[in-house]
């Protein structure tokens, strides 16, 4: 009997363990930066970015920018000096543009591949939380060094191929400081912000990239 009461203490040391959070989700930190975004109609965010995958040995390594405008629904991120990749948002599509081979190609939302976490993206950082409630569910809020560290799941179609969404704030502030987007076939893409503008100039031809010249094809 005595080994029984035992064996029972011991598997749930065990079970606890395993399966309690190593980092509760404190959703006051979302609230926060949350606040933040009041007011915010269009942001331009310079960014270095970092993407893993498992068929390549060295990691890419890649400067960029990415502009939103929320007030409009749209979104134009691109990346390399001379620019290498370019997308946007055309409804209910990613555009996907490599003007050195002047090549494009059209993705649906949540289409598979690398562009899952794109998709998460091209829908907007949420501004609310009420909006954020609808498009994320909380994995874990950890604190690290000057940083909080939001690990989400996205909800709906355009995450399903992610397995982990994180945000990066500031422990202070709360500003967005950059993501880190870890995808179910392994591989990663880690995006520091440089320097991010709130209320940025964002003129339409940004999100209407002239096509003239390209030819459709499947990257």
């Amino acid at each position: 009997m005595r080994s029984s009461y035992l064996f029972a203490a011991l598997w749930g040391s065990l079970a606890l363990m395993v399966f309690s959070p190593l980092h509760a989700a404190d959703l006051s930190v979302v609230e926060k930066w949350m606040a933040t975004n009041s007011g915010v109609s269009s942001v331009k965010i310079s960014f270095a970015q970092t993407r893993t995958m498992r068929s390549i040995k060295v990691p890419i390594r890649q400067n960029g920018t990415l502009w939103m405008d929320y007030g409009r629904n749209r979104f134009r991120w691109e990346t390399g000096i001379p620019t290498q990749t370019i997308v946007t948002k055309q409804g209910s599509k990613l555009l996907i543009m490599r003007p050195i081979g002047k090549k494009y190609e059209r993705r649906p939302f949540g289409s598979g591949g690398d562009n899952q976490g794109m998709s998460v993206m091209a829908g907007g950082f949420p501004r609310s939380m009420s909006e954020f409630k609808r498009k994320y569910r909380v994995i874990s809020t950890e604190k690290r060094n000057n940083t909080y560290r939001i690990v989400t799941q996205p909800l709906g179609s355009s995450g399903k191929g992610v397995s982990q969404f994180t945000f990066v704030v500031q422990a202070s502030g709360y500003r967005m400081l950059g993501i880190e987007i870890d995808l179910k076939d392994g591989s990663s893409i880690n995006t520091v912000f440089n320097r991010v503008e709130l209320n940025a100039s964002v003129p339409s031809s940004l999100f209407s990239p002239d096509l003239t010249g390209y030819k459709e094809t499947k990257f």
